[in-house]
């Protein structure tokens, strides 16, 4: 039984084009483990990353790993939590942490690379289009080094590894491990299914491996999902207030393309009615170049499965978030809860690299094509410059080696497990994490 459209075998990037793919990597991994302006976000502890994670791990081991937090499971973010508190000395857990989730990111780079490279006939061109697993612009703020937002990269990750087949072992087997984290950290990822149940029905071999995997892995967060923990009912703020839950969804899905900051200035310069226009406007000119460029048919199904995925996750993410705590009244909160933006730009990043590339081609039987392909290559790099200079909340907040160094003090002064603060600091509800004697006297 066969399945034609997007259901090519992967193309194996790290051979056709091993130094162009290796200096992808490398880059994509320095440019997330500079210092952004307010500091480095690897000496710091992020969030649910000490206050729910680091704090469940030292009270019950790898047990917690199944533990329920929200309303479903974090497998991904807590097995990166526990083998940085099992392997590395207390104080250098933060950059533990942010060296794996970084590494990750570059590494899944590489497969998507190799699923985009099996529809747009150039391996090069898909080592760029994957890069954006790295130089996501609004990928630089709030998720940027930290486990509290892994989720969002797994499900992008996932998404692109059920689009091509990996027939080979290893990188079927990476990509089957990666899955199973995307279903055991969000419940997002069970959108997936009624893919990986084609995909399951109609690939052979090893190219099963991960559709099997992933479906195993949902069945296990579906039982063990506790929808009554979340506090929000599904789609109530977005249907509520449709106008209010459309220009949510339009400009957070526009941030996810230029960028928070790019946008920011949008709201600046005007409304967040107006920055909706604007966001329309430029979705309607790629279409309209990349109809008029005449797409191969591929890369017609690819642009249009990711522009629909990335539309439809968004939207389903929104609906379990309260849009009253998102407000677009002020040009600053784009940027509160910038994660929202991350999985629809992880998905849309390709295609406007595609078109920017393929009107970049066409330069020169056309007046259009040439300025088109500049115009998509600096919406993409400008947001990827600006939101360099990263979210001030990922730092706001102790040095994760002081206050270890200070927690050791209080247990060495009363034998106590001391409760610690995590980043950010000065918000309504302080964070904190609770360390143990034992584990920082290791």
């Amino acid at each position: 039984m066969r399945f034609t459209p997007l259901s090519k075998p992967a193309r194996p990037v790290w051979r056709t084009e091993p130094r162009v793919t290796a200096v992808a990597v490398v880059a994509g991994w320095v440019f997330l483990m500079l210092p952004r302006p307010s500091g480095w976000v690897g000496e710091h502890v992020h969030k649910e990353d000490g206050e729910i994670f680091l704090t469940d791990f030292l009270a019950r081991g790898w047990s917690s790993i199944f533990d329920i937090y929200s309303g479903y499971l974090h497998v991904g973010p807590r097995l990166i939590v526990g083998g940085c508190a099992t392997t590395v000395p207390p104080e250098a857990f933060a950059g533990c942490v942010t060296t794996s989730v970084n590494g990750l990111r570059a590494g899944v780079a590489v497969l998507v690379a190799a699923v985009l490279a099996a529809y747009l006939g150039s391996d090069r061109l898909a080592v760029l289009a994957g890069t954006g697993m790295a130089l996501l612009p609004a990928g630089q703020m709030e998720i940027l080094g930290n486990v509290t937002n892994l989720r969002w990269i797994l499900v992008a990750s996932a998404t692109f590894l059920l689009l091509a087949r990996f027939d080979n072992r290893g990188p079927a087997a990476f990509g089957g491990g990666v899955l199973i984290l995307a279903a055991l950290s969000d419940p997002l990822a069970l959108a997936l299914v009624p893919l990986a149940l084609l995909r399951l029905v109609t690939w052979r071999g090893m190219a099963r491996l991960g559709p099997s995997v992933f479906l195993v892995a949902a069945i296990v967060q579906a039982a063990m999902m506790r929808p009554g923990d979340r506090q929000t009912s599904p789609g109530a703020t977005l249907l509520g207030d449709p106008l209010h839950g459309i220009q949510q969804v339009v400009v957070r899905w526009g941030a996810g393309w230029f960028g928070i900051t790019p946008v920011q200035v949008l709201f600046r310069l005007g409304t967040a009615v107006a920055a909706t226009a604007i966001v329309v406007v430029a979705v309607v000119l790629l279409v309209v170049a990349a109809r008029r460029l005449g797409l191969a048919r591929d890369e017609r199904h690819l642009g249009m499965a990711l522009g629909i995925a990335s539309v439809g996750f968004l939207v389903a993410a929104l609906s379990f978030a309260d849009l009253s705590l998102l407000s677009l009244g002020n040009w600053w909160t784009v940027a509160d809860s910038a994660r929202y933006s991350t999985l629809a730009g992880f998905l849309w990043f390709p295609v406007v690299v595609l078109v920017a590339a393929r009107c970049w081609k066409r330069r020169r039987s056309a007046r259009w094509p040439g300025p088109a392909a500049v115009l998509l290559g600096l919406s993409i790099a400008v947001g990827v410059i600006a939101d360099a200079r990263g979210d001030r909340w990922n730092t706001d907040g102790p040095a994760w080696p002081a206050t270890v160094t200070e927690a050791r003090a209080s247990c060495a002064a009363n034998g106590q497990d001391p409760w610690v603060r995590v980043t950010p600091v000065g918000i309504a509800q302080p964070l904190s994490a609770r360390l143990t004697c034992r584990w920082l006297t290791k």
